[in-house]
């Protein structure tokens, strides 16, 4: 038994181990597309979503409903803090299971946002590019092609005109220049920790 669960373990950490791998390599095609450091790309990915791809962030104006319907359907894999739901399924089939009880019945759920993907893509971003949300989710390179292209817009909008902090903490909080300025910091610190982390791995 114990053979079978060693097997088991290995197998999983080497399909994860090549899923990092078309993430960071998608991410260097990124950079030359948009001339923006891989790396960075990558502590975003890690401070949204810590490379779950189907991560989920949902806001509902019923909580304990939606936790309810959750574990009916013996969904074990989300927390909760406040009127926010954060779940991060195991693998595609959990969240192809998750995605169709949830987002057909958003309007039941009491769903009023979301954000989905590796780099949390917010719903209000994905209706402005005009995709579908189950692409947002299941399609990691559009994903991460939608988040790079908004951080190179973040990068164009503030480089001369505020400060760094402004412009790391832009693809998080938008572009309101006052809604930055008030900002405690604290997701520009959390980017550039990642920042830093990833950059003594990958060299």
């Amino acid at each position: 038994m114990k053979k079978y669960i060693l097997l088991f373990i290995l197998v999983f950490n080497a399909i994860a181990s090549d899923y990092k791998k078309d993430i960071i390599l998608y991410s260097k095609e990124l950079d030359t597309k948009y001339n923006i450091d891989y790396k960075i790309i990558l502590s975003y990915i890690k401070t949204e979503s810590n490379f779950n791809q189907y991560a989920m962030l949902l806001k509902t104006k019923d909580v304990n409903f939606v936790i309810n319907v959750l574990k009916d359907f013996k969904i074990k894999t989300f927390k909760t803090f406040g009127d926010f739901i954060s779940i991060l399924p195991e693998n595609k089939k959990s969240a192809e299971k998750i995605y169709n009880l949830i987002f057909p019945n958003i309007k039941n759920l009491k769903i009023v946002d979301y954000d989905l993907g590796l780099m949390q893509l917010n719903r209000k971003t994905i209706q402005n590019y005009k995709i579908s949300t189950y692409k947002a989710l299941f399609d990691f390179k559009q994903n991460m092609l939608i988040g790079a292209d908004i951080l190179r817009g973040c990068f164009v909008t503030f480089n001369h005109n505020s400060t760094i902090e402004n412009v790391v903490e832009c693809y998080n909080k938008g572009t309101n220049i006052n809604i930055l300025n008030k900002s405690n910091k604290k997701y520009y610190e959390k980017i550039i920790k990642n920042f830093n982390e990833i950059s003594k791995e990958y060299l």
